[in-house]
C-alpha cells in the first residue's frame, strides 16, 4: 500500500519541532511515498539508526496504523456490500424454503412439486435479469402469469404457479421479516380457474379392460381387484397403492385410508363384487409384503408404484378411474 509524499510531509511536520522536510532524512523518507511499511521501517534501522530514529519509528507506525484501519475499512465495506446482495439472493432463499418444506412433515410429492415451479419462475427472472427478491414486483409476477399463458400453461398450471410463489413469499416475509419490504404478491389476483366438468371413464371402457386381464392368474385377477376397487373407492392413486392388507375387511368392505389429502385419515367401502374379487386376487399371494397391492405372488414381492399401476391400467392416465 503506497502513501502520497504530501501525506508523508505532513507526518514529518507532525510531532517534534524543527523537522524540516529540505533535511537529508526528509527528503529521504519524501522519496519512498511509494513503498508499503515493512520496507520503511527496514530501511529506516539500516540508515538512519541516529538521534532521529524515534521519530522515523514514530511516523511508520502511524503509516502502519493507518494502513491496518484503511485495509480494515476496505474489508468491512466489502463484506457489507456481499451481505446485501446476498440476503436477498432469490436462489438461497428458494432453496432454504425446500428445505423447511421438506422438514415440516408435508405430503410426500409437495417438495417436488414446490420444486417444479419454483424452478419456472427462477428461470422467468434470470432471463429478467432478476436475481434477489427485493426487485420481484407485483408488475413481474403479472408479467411472468402472461408468459406461461403464451407458453400454454392452462387455467390450473397458472393458479398451481400462483399457489407456490404464494407460499414462498409469505414464507420469505414470516422467516426473514425483512425492513422495508413489502410483499408483492399482497398486490396479485390469483388467476381464475373455469369450472370445467371432468369426463370420467365410461363403463363400456372400464368393461373391456376388465375383459382383456387373464382371469385365474395372478396378475389378471390382481388387475381385475384393482380396476373395481378403485371404481367403489373413488380413491386417489397416491392413497390407493399405498393401503396394506391391515386396513382392509373382507366382510364388510370397510378400507382405511390412512393417509389422505392433507394426512386426514378416512374410510372407504367396496360392493359384493369387488370384495369378491379381492378374495380371489389374494388367494394367489405366498409373500409376507404388508402391501395390499405387489408386483408379484412370492417373497420377492413388492408395493405397486404409481408407474405401474398407469402400465396396467391401459389408458394414458390412471386418474381418469378416479
Amino acid at each position: 500500500m503506497g502513501f502520497s509524499a504530501r501525506y508523508c510531509q505532513k507526518l514529518l511536520y507532525m510531532g517534534r519541532e524543527g523537522v524540516e522536510p529540505s533535511q537529508p532524512y526528509g527528503r529521504w523518507v519524501l522519496s519512498t511515498y511509494r513503498i508499503a511499511h515493512p520496507q520503511v521501517a527496514h530501511i529506516c534501522i539500516k540508515r538512519l539508526f541516529s538521534g532521529i530514529f524515534p521519530r522515523i519509528l514514530w511516523v511508520v507506525r502511524h503509516i502502519k496504523n493507518k494502513g491496518v484501519c484503511q485495509m480494515s475499512e476496505k474489508i468491512e465495506t466489502q463484506r457489507t456490500l456481499q451481505i446485501s446482495i446476498v440476503d436477498d439472493y432469490l436462489l438461497m432463499w428458494m432453496e432454504a424454503f425446500l428445505i423447511d418444506r421438506q422438514t415440516s412433515g408435508v405430503a410426500e410429492g409437495t417438495p417436488d412439486f414446490y420444486r417444479i415451479k419454483l424452478k419456472m419462475f427462477a428461470d422467468y427472472c434470470d432471463a429478467q435479469t432478476v436475481k434477489n427478491i427485493s426487485q420481484i414486483t407485483p408488475t413481474l409476477i403479472r408479467q411472468y402469469f402472461l408468459f406461461l399463458e403464451g407458453a400454454g400453461h392452462n387455467p390450473g398450471g397458472r393458479h398451481a404457479a400462483f399457489r407456490t410463489m404464494r407460499v414462498f413469499l409469505y414464507w420469505y416475509e414470516d422467516e426473514v421479516e425483512p425492513k422495508d419490504w413489502s410483499n408483492p404478491i399482497h398486490r396479485v389476483k390469483a388467476p381464475k380457474v373455469p369450472l370445467e366438468p371432468i369426463e370420467p371413464v365410461s363403463i363400456e371402457t372400464v368393461t373391456k379392460m376388465i375383459k382383456a386381464c387373464d382371469r385365474d392368474t395372478f396378475t389378471g385377477d390382481r388387475d381385475i381387484a384393482v380396476f373395481l376397487c378403485l371404481l367403489d373407492t373413488g380413491a386417489r392413486a397416491s392413497e390407493f397403492l399405498n393401503i396394506d392388507l391391515v386396513d382392509t375387511n373382507q366382510v364388510s368392505g370397510d378400507i382405511l385410508i390412512r393417509q389422505g389429502k392433507g394426512y386426514k385419515p378416512r374410510t372407504v367401502y367396496i360392493g359384493r363384487q369387488s370384495r369378491k374379487a379381492l378374495r380371489k386376487y389374494l388367494k394367489h399371494r405366498s409373500d409376507n409384503n404388508p402391501a395390499l397391492w405387489v408386483t408379484h405372488p412370492r417373497f420377492d414381492s413388492e408395493r405397486i408404484k404409481y408407474d405401474g399401476l398407469r402400465e396396467r391400467s391401459f389408458v394414458d392416465d390412471p386418474k381418469k378411474l378416479i
